[in-house]
């Protein structure tokens, strides 16, 4: 059976998919607050931030401004973060979260038996189509990523646990024949810069457009994870071609 990301489940903590914990619980971020009152402070707070960094632009926005937005004084803002970095973090969290479903779809089609060619759409889709709506926010985060310590290991957390649960994907696809035979961690880690590169071309850069993008990066993949319709696949490393 393939575990489902976002699914609730029994299992402990390290058999959970990984991609289904938020950055906060893989990182030194704030957890969310139990309170339900709490809880409704630093989502105002998000908004407030999300709203300015996409108005104003990340490095022009304050914390002071960020409490104001949101009606709260200053101390409240410090009460749920360190600094406007951790506040732009968990913006980003939120549309880490928005691609769980699409996840999700992949693991429902291969425990189906279903063609994974929309699955693998779906979650193409849903990738492209968020960079497209909130462009401000991976420039944003491209930036930070060289420039900012703490973006960056945030940037390597993430790829870490989205190889972890692509590897369980494509491990299981394997085992159940909708996949071929592959190493599953590096075709994995290969899935994961292949759709970022093209979401970024489409979203940021503007240098494809977006269908013709999602229908090229689908072809790609599935000829490269079943040998079908998509493309012949090729000689592998150190096979000579025929």
């Amino acid at each position: 059976m393939v575990t489902r990301p976002g699914a609730d489940t029994d299992q402990s903590a390290a058999d959970t998919p990984q991609a289904t914990r938020r950055l906060a619980d893989s990182l030194h971020l704030p957890r969310r607050p139990k309170q339900e009152r709490s809880r409704r402070k630093q989502e105002h707070l998000l908004d407030a931030a999300e709203r300015l960094f996409a108005e104003r632009g990340y490095e022009a926005v304050t914390a002071d401004e960020i409490a104001a937005a949101a009606g709260y004084g200053t101390g409240t803002f410090y009460n749920y973060f360190a600094n406007k970095t951790q506040a732009f973090v968990m913006v980003a969290d939120r549309h880490q979260q928005a691609v769980i479903p699409a996840l999700a779809a992949v693991a429902d089609a291969l425990e189906r038996g279903a063609d994974l060619r929309e699955a693998i759409r779906e979650i193409v889709t849903v990738i492209v189509s968020d960079r497209i709506a909130v462009p401000w926010l991976r420039r944003t985060w491209l930036r930070l990523v060289l420039t900012a310590p703490e973006v960056e290991e945030v940037q390597r957390t993430v790829d870490r646990l989205w190889d972890a649960d692509l590897a369980a994907l494509i491990a299981a696809g394997v085992e159940f024949g909708a996949v071929k035979p592959v190493d599953a961690g590096a075709m994995a880690s290969v899935v994961r810069i292949l759709v970022d590169s093209v979401a970024d071309e489409v979203a940021v850069r503007r240098t494809i457009e977006p269908h013709a993008a999602i229908d090229a990066v689908c072809a790609l993949l599935e000829a490269s994870l079943t040998g079908g319709e998509g493309g012949e696949v090729g000689p592998s490393i150190g096979e000579s071609p025929r």
